[in-house]
């Protein structure tokens, strides 16, 4: 990995983050189904954040993003791009117990490997894969 992409990866994560931290200040239980359901607001700040983080995961390198895939199997990253495109293309065909499920089975894994996969790529390991 060049230090270019290395710095780019790092940028998304620091976004990712961000996202993450305003995502709770206006949805303070973000896995909450029962607020979910029933409040609007909470639907429409949950799928924007959910589109907001897909799309930093969909501007990965490739090469990167190969890297990650086989050291954080963890993560879903596929399903995270699937649900940028059904997000920005298909919103009609979303449920909000589709978004529910999909902030509970990949957006909180995701927000938990964090800051290990930051460290990842700080790594010696990672630096000598380049």
């Amino acid at each position: 990995m060049t230090k270019e992409q290395k710095e780019n990866l790092l940028k998304r994560c620091d976004a990712i983050e961000s996202y993450f931290q305003k995502w709770e200040q206006l949805v303070p239980d973000i896995q909450d189904k029962d607020q979910l359901i029933s409040d609007l607001s909470t639907q429409v700040v949950s799928t924007f954040y959910s589109f907001l983080i897909s799309e930093k995961r969909n501007q990965m390198h490739k090469q990167v993003y190969s890297d990650l895939i086989n050291n954080y199997p963890s993560i879903q990253w596929q399903v995270i791009k699937e649900i940028r495109n059904r997000i920005g293309h298909n919103y009609e065909k979303l449920s909000v117990l589709g978004i529910h499920d999909f902030i509970v089975e990949h957006m909180i894994p995701l927000q938990k490997e964090l800051p290990y996969l930051r460290e990842y790529i700080n790594s010696e390991k990672h630096r000598r894969k380049a």
